[in-house]
C-alpha cells in the first residue's frame, strides 16, 4: 500500500493533543473497539518523532514502524503502537478512592424490614395510601349495594398487600388459587379476604387524578413519576457502588396498553416497559434507572440520546474514577470522551457503523482465528477481535492502556474485563424474575410498582449482607424474603386477631404465626339444683341465682330482659 498524502496541519493537531496529554502526566491510555473501516496512513518521515518512548518505559523501540489510521469521519486518528508502556504505573483515572457499600443511615441497619424500608420508605407508603383512598371514594359509588370490604385503607393494610405480593413470589399459582380454601396456604386468608385484596389492587393509585392531565401534557410518566423519583432518590442515598458499574436495558414484562410499550427480542419477556438501568457489576445493586417514555427528539448541539441516558445515570459517581460498562447501543467515542471529562472510564462493545472506526478494522477475510488487532489514540484504545471465521467484534476502552492478550487463552484483557462486568444489569433482572411480585395487570403504573418492589427487595438484601459481613454465614435470599414478608404482614395479623369475628381455623392460624398461646377456658364446677334436690330427677347446673345465690339447672333457670327487670323494680317500689 502506498503512503497517502496527508495535510501537515492534521499531524500538527494530533501532535498538540499528545503534548497536552503529556503535560497532565497521564500515564495510561485506554483500549477500545470499533466496527467501521477507515483509510490507512502509513508512516511518514515527518511524524516519526510524534510517539516518543515514555519516561516510564524501560524498553526502547528502535523500529519506528508505526502506522496511522483515519476513521471514516476523516478526523479521528489512530496508531497501531501503544502510547505508553505496559510497565508504567497505574493511571490516576483508574484509582477508585471511595469504598463501596451502605452509606448514611443504611450502615447500621440489620433487620430485614428496616433494610427494605430504606428504599420503599414510609413516605412512599403514605402517598400510595392517600391516593388510593381518593380512588376508593370514587370507586365505591359504582357499587349498587354496600359491600363490607369497601372502605378507606391505611398504611398497615398497604404493607400487608406488599407482604402478600412478596409471599406470592414463592408460588407459581395465581392469587385466586392462593386465597382458595382447598389449595391455598391459610396465611393468605388469615391476612385478608380475596375480595378485599382484589379491591385494594384495583384501587391502588400513585398520583392525584385531579392534576394528572395537566402534568401528563409535559410528562407521559406522570401517573407514576412521584413514586418513581422517591424510589430512585433512595437508591442513590443509601448505597455506594463498587469500582465497576453497568448500564444496560431492563424490560418489565407487560402486555397491556401503554404508549411506550417496547418489543425487544433479545430480552426474555420480549414485550414490556423499558428502563435504562445502572447496576453495580459486583453486587448487582440497582443504583438508578430512567424509564423509556417514547421517542424523544434532540437538538443538533445535544449529545446522542444513548449518551444522554448514560450521563444522566452516572451523576452520583462523577469524579470517582469508576468504570462504566455498556453495550453497543450506548458505546461511542462521544460517550467515552464525555465520561473522561467527568473522571470516569468506559469499556464497551462498539457498532461497526461508527464513523470513527478505521475501515481496515472491519476487514476480517482470511484472518486466523483468535486474531486481536489494536489501535490507540491519546485517550482511547480500539480492539477488533476475530474469534470466528469472517466475524469480529469491536470494543472501545478508556480504561486499558495497552493491548495485552492472555497467553494461554489468546483472549485480550479488554474482552475478559468486558465479559466480567457486562452482566450487572442482566443478573439484577434474573434476581427480580426469580421471586417476582409481578401479577397480571393491564395498568402500566401497577407494573412499575411491581418492578420497584422487586428492585427494593434486591437492594435490601445487598444492604443486609453488607451489614452482617462480620458473621461468617451464607445468607440465603429466599429466607431473607420470607422473613421480610412476615414482618410486613405481622401488624395486619395482630389487628385481625383482635377482631374476634374470624372462623376458629383462621384464629388458630394467626395465633400460631404470632406465637400466641390459645386461651384455655377454666371448667366451671357443676352443683345440684336446689329445686331438684330430693326428687327423682336430681339435675345439676352451673348457673346461680343473682339474688339468693341458689344453684339452678337449665329447667329452673329463667331469662328476663332489662325492661322487665325495670318494671318489676317499679312495681315493688
Amino acid at each position: 500500500m502506498e503512503p497517502m498524502d496527508v495535510d501537515e496541519n492534521f499531524f500538527d493537531e494530533f501532535r498538540r493533543k499528545i503534548d497536552e496529554d503529556d503535560s497532565e502526566n497521564l500515564d495510561e491510555f485506554n483500549d477500545s473497539c470499533s466496527e467501521t473501516e477507515d483509510e490507512i496512513l502509513e508512516n511518514d518521515n515527518n511524524v516519526e518523532d510524534m510517539f516518543e518512548p515514555s519516561d516510564n518505559d524501560n524498553e526502547q523501540d528502535e523500529d519506528f514502524d508505526s502506522e496511522y489510521f483515519l476513521g471514516k469521519d476523516l478526523e479521528t486518528m489512530w496508531t497501531n503502537k501503544p502510547l505508553c508502556s505496559k510497565y508504567s504505573r497505574t493511571s490516576k483515572r483508574n484509582l477508585v478512592l471511595r469504598l463501596p457499600g451502605p452509606k448514611g443511615g443504611a450502615k447500621n441497619v440489620k433487620i430485614e424490614l428496616e433494610c427494605f424500608s430504606l428504599f420503599f420508605t414510609d413516605d412512599i407508603i403514605k402517598k400510595i395510601t392517600t391516593y388510593t383512598n381518593e380512588e376508593i371514594i370514587t370507586k365505591s359509588t359504582k357499587y349498587t349495594s354496600q359491600q363490607w370490604f369497601i372502605g378507606p385503607t391505611n398504611e398497615i393494610e398497604i404493607c400487608a398487600v406488599i407482604g402478600l405480593l412478596l409471599k406470592a413470589g414463592f408460588y407459581s399459582s395465581s392469587m385466586e388459587e392462593l386465597f382458595s380454601v382447598e389449595d391455598g396456604p391459610p396465611l393468605f386468608r388469615a391476612v385478608m379476604t380475596f375480595s378485599c385484596f382484589k379491591f385494594l389492587l384495583y384501587c391502588l393509585r400513585f398520583d392525584s387524578k385531579t392534576t394528572r392531565e395537566e402534568r401528563r401534557a409535559s410528562d407521559k410518566f406522570a401517573a407514576f413519576r412521584e413514586v418513581w423519583d422517591l424510589f430512585i432518590s433512595n437508591c442513590k442515598e443509601n448505597y455506594t457502588p463498587s469500582e465497576y458499574v453497568t448500564v444496560d436495558e431492563t424490560l418489565l414484562s407487560f402486555r397491556g396498553r401503554a404508549p411506550f410499550k417496547m418489543y425487544l427480542p433479545s430480552k426474555p419477556d420480549k414485550y414490556g416497559l423499558k428502563i435504562i438501568s445502572l447496576c453495580d457489576a459486583k453486587t448487582f445493586n440497582f443504583c438508578g434507572g430512567i424509564p423509556y417514555v417514547g421517542k424523544e427528539t434532540r437538538k443538533r448541539s445535544d449529545f446522542l440520546l444513548p449518551t444522554q441516558y448514560v450521563l444522566s445515570l452516572i451523576e452520583p459517581i462523577v469524579g470517582t474514577n469508576r468504570n462504566v460498562t455498556t453495550d453497543n447501543w450506548f458505546t461511542s467515542l462521544e460517550l467515552a470522551r464525555a465520561l473522561l471529562d467527568r473522571k470516569l472510564t468506559l469499556v464497551g462493545t462498539l457498532r461497526k457503523n461508527k464513523r470513527e472506526v478505521p475501515p481496515h478494522m472491519l476487514d476480517v477475510k482470511n484472518l486466523p482465528l483468535m486474531t486481536a488487532r489494536f489501535l490507540y489514540s491519546p485517550d482511547e484504545t480500539l480492539l477488533s477481535f476475530s474469534k470466528r471465521k469472517n466475524c469480529n467484534v469491536l470494543l472501545l476502552s478508556t480504561m486499558h492502556r495497552t493491548g495485552e492478550v492472555d497467553e494461554n487463552t489468546k483472549v485480550p484483557e479488554i474482552i475478559n474485563f468486558y465479559n466480567h462486568t457486562k452482566g450487572g444489569v442482566d443478573v439484577f433482572d434474573m434476581l427480580c424474575h426469580k421471586y417476582t411480585t409481578a401479577r397480571k395487570t393491564n395498568r402500566w403504573p401497577m407494573r412499575y410498582l411491581y418492578g420497584i418492589l422487586d428492585a427494593a427487595a434486591v437492594n435490601a438484601f445487598v444492604i443486609f449482607k453488607f451489614n452482617h459481613i462480620e458473621k461468617k454465614h451464607k445468607f440465603i435470599r429466599s429466607e431473607f424474603l420470607k422473613k421480610l414478608a412476615m414482618q410486613l404482614l405481622e401488624p395486619q395479623l395482630k389487628l385481625r386477631n383482635q377482631q374476634g369475628r374470624l372462623p376458629r381455623e383462621l384464629n388458630a392460624v394467626i395465633r400460631k404465626i404470632l406465637k400466641i398461646e390459645p386461651i384455655i377456658a377454666k371448667p366451671t364446677s357443676s352443683t345440684s339444683c336446689e329445686f331438684c334436690t330430693g326428687t327423682k330427677k336430681d339435675r345439676k347446673g352451673t348457673s346461680k341465682c343473682s339474688g339468693c345465690d341458689r344453684s339452678l339447672c337449665a329447667k329452673h333457670r329463667y331469662s328476663i330482659c332489662p325492661l322487665c327487670v325495670q318494671n318489676v323494680n317499679e312495681e315493688e317500689t
